[in-house]
């Protein structure tokens, strides 16, 4: 009797271990944050303040939530909104507090379920003396923008003064930038905003730097932009063929992974697009080396096996259209 009980435990034990009797490893997100409690110091009625929020997962698996705050006068600039963290990925988030009454403020910024919410706070003072302009954002930047394509970007000229001042909006040099809307002479009373609107049309390659004058009471606002050549490398004419000639008998309707790369479907089953497998975009705009996507058709180790699995490698200028594509933004064109 005591041999059988022994028997039985020891099959316990054994079977207890076994893989397929379900995954023993803990799956868990693990919130870190650059800060607990933010303070934005004294600012002036009409100023803001802003500061960075750096959340991170050191866990293993993603890290979900959604960033909101509890007050209006402290306000989301970039990064709000829900979120999903890979294991070992972050998110930046910006905040700004842009007061409306004097006095002391604070407010909490909650980030979701899964990680501690962050501690606000800030003292707002009344406006300066005499005429005062504010530019929001101080500078415009438009980044790359194809040849022959537009891009527009708004700027605010504020003034938290207690004096009228005059503004005259006027590029320095314009040349492939125009101002659409808030150009020429304007009188800013105390509290009054004026928007003005610039537009970026390269015509050729190139990178392209001047400065917008608003007036002799602000600050003359910086303005740039990088005229890139246009797509070479088309999603539907070039990416969709090789899909279909070498993807689609294994990622087609519920295909492997949960990706379906038939005609259709494939764009939205891979930009910015968890992968289920590896916990990371399956294509990052961009980043080639960073997206599930071109790793695979590498055989990066990182990515797993080669795909496809079987037969030849897709060929180097079939790898170089994959390539292309993603630096050139990864566009559904």
């Amino acid at each position: 009797m005591r041999l059988v009980s022994r028997v039985v435990m020891v099959a316990a034990v054994c079977l207890a271990a076994c893989s397929d009797l379900g995954d023993p490893y803990l799956y868990r997100a693990d919130c870190d944050r650059s800060t607990g409690g933010m303070d934005f110091g004294q600012v002036a009625l009409g100023h803001f303040a802003e500061r960075a929020l750096l959340v991170a997962n050191s866990g293993n698996t993603n890290l979900d939530g959604e960033v909101t705050l509890s007050d209006s006068q402290f306000t989301i600039v970039s990064g709000g909104g829900s979120f999903s963290i890979p294991p070992d990925g972050n998110i930046r988030v910006v905040l700004r507090y842009a007061p409306v009454d004097t006095g002391f403020d604070r407010a909490v910024a909650d980030l979701g379920t899964g990680c501690p919410p962050v501690d606000l706070a800030g003292t707002a003072l009344p406006p300066p003396e005499g005429p005062q302009c504010v530019l929001d954002p101080t500078s415009v930047s438009f980044g790359a923008i194809k040849i022959n394509q537009t891009a527009e970007q708004t700027f605010q000229v504020r003034n938290v003064g207690l004096i009228d001042f005059n503004v005259d909006a006027q590029l320095i040099d314009a040349g492939p930038f125009e101002i659409t809307s808030g150009a020429g002479f304007a009188a800013l009373d105390p509290g009054d905003t004026l928007r003005v609107t610039v537009k970026f049309a390269p015509t050729v390659a190139g990178i392209y730097d001047t400065r917008l004058h608003i007036g002799s009471t602000c600050d003359t606002l910086a303005v740039n932009g990088t005229g890139s050549p246009p797509f070479t490398v088309s999603f539907a004419g070039q990416l969709q063929p090789i899909f279909n000639s070498r993807c689609t008998s294994c990622h087609s309707l519920n295909g492997d992974g949960g990706l379906d790369l038939r005609a259709g479907f494939s764009y939205a089953n891979l930009v910015n697009v968890i992968s289920v497998n590896y916990g990371v975009p399956r294509v990052i705009p961009g980043d080639p080396d960073g997206s599930v996507l071109y790793g695979k058709i590498l055989g990066n180790p990182v990515f797993g096996a080669r795909m496809p699995p079987t037969g030849a490698a897709l060929t180097a200028l079939q790898r170089q259209f994959v390539r292309t594509w993603i630096l050139e933004g990864a566009n559904n064109n």
